[in-house]
């Protein structure tokens, strides 16, 4: 068997195990957008941030390997063992959020059909809490919530 499929089938097994884990411990919550626009929390008003602070590279902290890119209109969110990177997600970006935003992006599904780890979503749904992008990774029916920062 080649190093990257081992390797590979490694991190599959990793991530399960993290995601079980997780799953056992708390609860994730659950996101039902429509995909009609960006939905935006109903406290206190904040201010717009511009494309600057959104732009750039996002990751995970802890037992589960994220890391988010987010460039002009675009996000995508890879799988990191090491060198190897597996795509997950891959889609719009808005350019500017405010606190609490929840920010919906559209797939790119032709990339994702190409990735084993790539989600099935057509519309995936990620929340802006300033210093944090949140959002749902699922894998054989267990949910977590993935939180990565600058």
């Amino acid at each position: 068997m080649p190093r990257q499929s081992r390797r590979l089938i490694g991190v599959l097994i990793t991530l399960i195990g993290v995601v079980m884990a997780t799953a056992c411990g708390s609860a994730a919550p659950s996101y039902s957008p429509s995909p009609d626009a960006t939905v935006t929390a109903e406290e206190a008003p904040a201010q717009t941030n511009d494309a600057d602070v959104l732009a750039g590279v996002w990751v995970s902290e802890g037992d589960v390997p994220f890391e988010a890119t987010i460039t002009a209109g675009t996000i995508v969110v890879q799988i990191v063992d090491g060198e190897s990177k597996s795509l997950f997600w891959k889609g719009t970006f808005p350019a500017s959020a405010q606190e609490g935003d929840i920010l919906l992006s559209e797939a790119d599904v032709e990339a994702l059909s190409s990735s084993i780890m790539g989600s099935s979503e057509l519309v995936k749904p990620f929340t802006y809490e300033g210093d944090e992008i949140l959002f749902e990774f699922s894998m054989m029916g267990t949910s977590t919530v993935i939180r990565v920062k600058k």
